[in-house]
């Protein structure tokens, strides 16, 4: 058994297909194929159910993926441990941000690490979260800043690290003269009828709140979508409708025109940084992620 057959193993089981896992790890399908096979030759058990449409993993592929990721991280953790010792704390590093990062206070700290270590230069890439996951799987991004949603990529998750930062809460946002304006909370049930202007699917609020709707059983009545968080706010402060947005988020676009109200039950979101977990990291990205870890350790920003 080799590591490069844990790593082949894996990015079947990531992609569900011989054919697309080939191509991210350039080779071929035939030697991709050809190894999985000695592979469970070796192991004498059956990894992966193999069908015309997709490769799903057998219960033993389960656990052998299951360690896998851990040997393979194992492995990635010994070589930049080696590595911190050719002193290589410089380089490049590919971020994926939301568009929203500078409204959740991580900037600061941004700042903060390449003021400690200038020789390393950071190039971002701004998505809304489900853009990212990918992003990070076929190592475009190093690492990311995302919220982690549910979709139907849920296994593909397994493949990646989060690292919970940013915790907050949705709330909804009101025009001044709404009834709801002055009012400590609002219930689920007294949005049913409630005229909403809402952010387009592929961000994760939308997502998020959609979610929950379901979960309620409550279908509501959308008369605007847009991607754009500034024009959102202004047309809630044209009093068109009611929308939703994390606590965060809403403070930094309060005005005189809109009150954000506390949702009961509590709705909860986080920001996390997340990387893969079968890739091998630079010493320069591991160095950003423990800066920002210890960072945040004592920060307010955790749990707040």
């Amino acid at each position: 058994m080799e590591i490069s057959q844990l790593k082949y193993a894996i990015q079947v089981a990531q992609e569900q297909n011989f054919s697309r896992a080939a191509e991210k790890l350039f080779i071929t399908q035939p030697t991709l194929s050809q190894q999985i096979g000695k592979l469970e030759k070796e192991l004498g058990l059956i990894l992966f159910e193999r069908t015309t449409r997709s490769v799903v993993l057998t219960s033993a592929g389960k656990d052998f993926i299951e360690y896998a990721l851990q040997v393979v991280q194992a492995w990635n953790n010994l070589n930049l441990a080696m590595e911190k010792h050719l002193n290589l704390e410089k380089g490049n590093i590919t971020i994926g941000i939301l568009p929203t990062l500078s409204q959740l206070g991580l900037t600061h700290h941004i700042v903060a690490f390449l003021d400690k270590y200038s020789s390393i230069k950071i190039e971002f890439i701004e998505a809304w979260s489900e853009e990212l996951v990918p992003l990070l799987l076929s190592n475009k991004v190093d690492l990311a800043f995302l919220n982690p949603i549910s979709s139907q990529d849920d296994h593909k998750l397994q493949f990646i690290n989060f690292y919970p930062l940013v915790e907050d809460c949705v709330m909804l946002i009101v025009n001044n003269n709404h009834p709801f304006a002055q009012r400590e909370f609002v219930s689920l049930n007294e949005l049913i009828h409630m005229r909403m202007l809402m952010l387009t699917g592929h961000c994760s609020m939308r997502k998020t709140i959609d979610s929950v709707f379901n979960e309620h059983k409550i279908n509501p009545l959308i008369v605007c979508e847009c991607s754009s968080i500034d024009t959102l706010i202004g047309l809630i402060g044209e009093g068109m409708g009611v929308s939703f947005l994390t606590s965060k988020v809403a403070l930094r676009h309060e005005n005189s025109h809109i009150q954000m109200i506390p949702i009961h039950p509590r709705i909860k979101t986080f920001t996390a940084m997340a990387l893969s977990s079968s890739k091998q990291h630079s010493p320069a990205t591991i160095a950003f992620k423990n800066f920002i870890l210890n960072n945040f350790k004592n920060s307010e920003l955790i749990n707040s």
